[in-house]
């Protein structure tokens, strides 16, 4: 998980894609590393899932000062189970996710948009019965110049702050030195 929200983040660096200027976020494309370009079509789909409109600030742990011109990365994961797997007989639960690339804005925010995740999965055979594709996670990572950070939230933390009207996540950084 951890190795695939860093290439997708270095991979967004690299400007495979771009953000909106100014504290905004550009529309979300599907990850695709290796192997995972050549799958085909999908076979199989789940329940898709609206992930809410996210609104994010990222802060200096110490002085709680906004950071402006903060790279980050917003992935929309899934699961769906691939099969067959080596040395798994029943399969595993693989992770497929989209990315959106961000950049904070001179307050130290950004937004990314309401997005619909549908999960979908490769292999529908008979060790998939009753285990379709699902959304499990929205990653937020944030790459600095010293450090690269992640953090996750799950569908029920997303669903608490859809309830609540108001999803802010306030992202605290202590990366050493931000000075740029």
């Amino acid at each position: 998980m951890a190795i695939v929200a860093l290439l997708a983040a270095c991979g967004w660096c690299l400007g495979q894609t771009e953000a909106k200027p100014g504290g905004g976020c550009g529309p979300p494309a599907e990850d695709c590393l290796g192997a995972d370009c050549r799958r085909g079509e999908p076979v199989i789909f789940g329940k898709p899932y609206v992930a809410p409109r996210l609104s994010l600030r990222v802060v200096g742990e110490e002085d709680g000062r906004p950071l402006p011109g903060i790279k980050l990365a917003v992935r929309y994961v899934w699961e769906w189970l691939e099969y067959p797997y080596p040395e798994r007989p029943f399969g595993v639960w693989s992770e497929g996710s989209y990315s959106s690339p961000c950049v904070t804005g001179e307050d130290g925010s950004a937004a990314a948009a309401e997005f619909r995740v549908v999960p979908r999965g490769w292999y529908k055979g008979a060790h998939a019965a009753g285990r379709r594709p699902r959304f499990v996670r929205v990653d937020v990572t944030l790459v600095l110049p010293k450090c690269l950070t992640s953090r996750s939230y799950g569908r029920r933390e997303l669903d608490r702050c859809r309830r609540r009207g108001d999803c802010e996540l306030t992202l605290k950084v202590s990366c050493g030195d931000l000075a740029r």
